[in-house]
């Protein structure tokens, strides 16, 4: 039996760099607890760990020709479309909406959508400062303009809560600004993609399939909680997540074969996610998995 069980083509060797990836990970945050280092934020340390194992490691490991290998381009992919997924997850939709007049004496929503064009106008202007070194200059500007508008929200929001501000004012104008940002600037770099035809096959029709099963996720997980569905569910362990990361991963493959950017996909899932407001214990296990593992290596990787 143990000789079928030890039988396989898999080379373990290859989890390696795995190894090596969440081992780091799993020393850095001790590192900056035992010196007391807590103004540089831990992802931050993640990169550079990551620009020190491409500069001093076996490139083997990692990188294949100058490019990540097949398995890491794999892990890359996967760590950025739950990153995004996390990032619409942390959506606080109440800082989207109205106000009543006692809770603040700003209109949020308001507020923030004219911030976020005023940043959309000198983003443009200062993309005008970089046309000598664009060969393709309205592309360029419109490529530089979505860069300087866009914002991690997955960063930013989960700062927002750890320094206490998620139910300030200022705190709710962070919050709602970086979804609002990062929202248009991931939608207009789809649109872009499919315009200029980056990809080799474009089926844009895939995305009215993208949209019907948001909607049917979000009304069958919002309005429609049946009993006996409720009670299959409650009887599987771990059935929402496992739910949930197929979602994730069947919509970041439909938006790749439609011609968009995969983290269009990966993004809105976890918008509907939301907004059908999950139990807070399988959020809490999404993020354990997301920023426990993935989230760790695909800053490394960057």
């Amino acid at each position: 039996m143990f000789i079928y069980l030890s039988s396989t083509n898999f080379d373990l060797q290859v989890l390696l760099p795995i190894v090596i990836l969440l081992g780091l990970a799993a020393v850095i945050p001790v590192i900056l607890a035992i010196c007391r280092i807590k103004f540089i934020p831990v992802l931050v340390i993640e990169i550079l760990t990551g620009i020190l194992l491409a500069s001093f490691s076996s490139k083997e490991f990692f990188v294949n020709n100058n490019e990540l290998t097949p398995f890491m381009e794999g892990l890359y992919t996967i760590g950025m479309g739950i990153l995004l997924f996390l990032s619409g997850l942390d959506t606080d939709f109440t800082v989207l909406g109205k106000h009543k007049k006692g809770d603040s004496y700003l209109h949020i929503s308001r507020l923030t959508t004219i911030l976020l064009f005023t940043v959309i106008l000198c983003s443009i202007g200062g993309s005008f400062l970089f046309l000598d070194f664009m060969n393709h200059k309205v592309i360029g500007i419109i490529v530089l303009t979505i860069i300087f508008c866009s914002t991690f929200a997955s960063i930013v929001i989960p700062l927002v809560h750890e320094e206490g501000l998620g139910d300030s004012t200022i705190g709710k104008i962070i919050s709602s600004y970086s979804t609002k940002a990062e929202l248009l600037s991931i939608v207009a770099l789809s649109i872009l993609m499919m315009v200029l035809g980056m990809t080799k096959e474009q089926k844009p029709w895939l995305l009215f399939i993208l949209v019907i099963i948001l909607l049917i996720v979000y009304i069958f997980s919002r309005y429609l909680k049946l009993n006996s569905f409720k009670k299959i569910s409650d009887g599987i362990v771990h059935f929402g997540v496992r739910l949930t990361i197929a979602l994730l991963l069947g919509l970041m493959i439909l938006c790749s074969i439609s011609g968009v950017e995969y983290i269009l996909g990966a993004f809105l899932a976890g918008m509907v996610i939301k907004s059908a407001k999950p139990s807070e214990s399988n959020i809490h296990k999404l993020e354990i998995i997301g920023y426990g593992i993935f989230v760790p290596i695909f800053y490394m990787l960057v």
